[in-house]
């Protein structure tokens, strides 16, 4: 009965450092985007398809499906906000610790 209760919490714990990899891995790709995009000059980008093809074949690339991304233009500033669906151990985990949102800026660049 205790090897239930300790593997339960053992699963759990990497449940959550997949969570907090999984949204450090967000952040980055976030913010590389709005970088991108600053300097890029582009007010039209999609982020998601930027974040998609530098994102790699980290342990969330399977829920890269689940990304939404919006880019926001504010004088000069370029803000990227993105909402990626928490990835589980197995595919019935899935979404059981609340959604990964992330928001990141760049100042746009000129040339």
């Amino acid at each position: 009965m205790v090897v239930v209760l300790l593997m339960f919490l053992f699963l759990s714990l990497v449940q959550v450092c997949l969570w907090v990899y999984t949204r450090n891995l967000l952040v980055a790709a976030a913010a590389d985007a709005a970088r991108h995009l600053a300097r890029a000059g582009d007010t039209d980008g999609d982020a998601v398809v930027w974040i998609d093809s530098h994102w790699g074949d980290g342990l969330a690339a399977g829920t890269l499906s689940t990304l939404r991304c919006a880019e926001f233009l504010a004088a000069e500033l370029i803000e990227v906000r993105c909402v990626l669906t928490t990835p589980g151990l197995v595919s019935g985990l899935d979404g059981v610790l609340p959604d990964i949102s992330v928001v990141a800026h760049a100042v746009r660049e000129r040339s």
